[in-house]
């Protein structure tokens, strides 16, 4: 997946979640959390999201291959929260 892969999946993802009267959800992780809060934002969602923290295993991003445990746990506590994105208003 790439960064634009994630960033159009978030689109039709909240598109389709927009049209059930969602507007606040929680994403439990992803590679690339910025493009996914730059489709959020353009959707005007509220959203907590988070990024992957997995670090071994197949599948994993080439970009992963150097991470550590402590490196995915300390990942981990950062979070993008969009409680207003209709308004331009991010808190971190």
């Amino acid at each position: 997946m790439t960064e634009e892969d994630s960033y159009i999946s978030t689109l039709l993802c909240g598109i389709e979640i927009i049209h059930t009267g969602v507007t606040c959800f929680a994403q439990t992780g992803g590679q690339y959390v910025s493009e996914m809060a730059r489709a959020v934002e353009l959707l005007a969602l509220r959203t907590c999201q988070a990024e992957s923290i997995m670090d071994c295993g197949e599948g994993l991003p080439p970009s992963w291959a150097g991470r550590t445990t402590d490196g995915c746990i300390q990942g981990s506590k950062w979070s993008h929260m969009y409680p207003n994105a209709s308004h331009g208003t991010q808190s971190h």
